[in-house]
């Protein structure tokens, strides 16, 4: 949540009031404290580091493989277990069906 100079806090994403104390807007359940979707782009990037590491030294690249196989695997996990938990920061990518 940003705050205005001497004002109240605003919501990052949709600049509704947030009274202070907490974390969760009202108006669309945005937190900026959760770490789900941060941690599953970290490791993608990490997948995305592997592969790169994999063409610049080819000798290792059997290790490099298995740890990006293993790295994607567990973003997918981080990724679903964030969208159970919280499944309205998701709603507006599927409003165009």
């Amino acid at each position: 949540m940003s705050s205005l100079i001497g004002g109240a806090q605003n919501c990052k994403r949709c600049g509704h009031e947030v009274e202070s104390g907490h974390d969760t807007c009202p108006s669309c359940y945005f937190n900026p404290k959760s770490k789900g979707l941060r941690v599953a782009l970290a490791l993608l990037m990490a997948v995305i580091i592997l592969m790169t590491a994999v063409l610049l030294l080819p000798f290792l690249s059997l290790l490099f493989v298995r740890l990006a196989g293993v790295a994607f695997l567990l973003a997918l996990l981080v990724f679903v277990i964030s969208f159970v938990s919280t499944p309205y920061r998701f709603g507006s990518l599927f409003l165009w069906f």
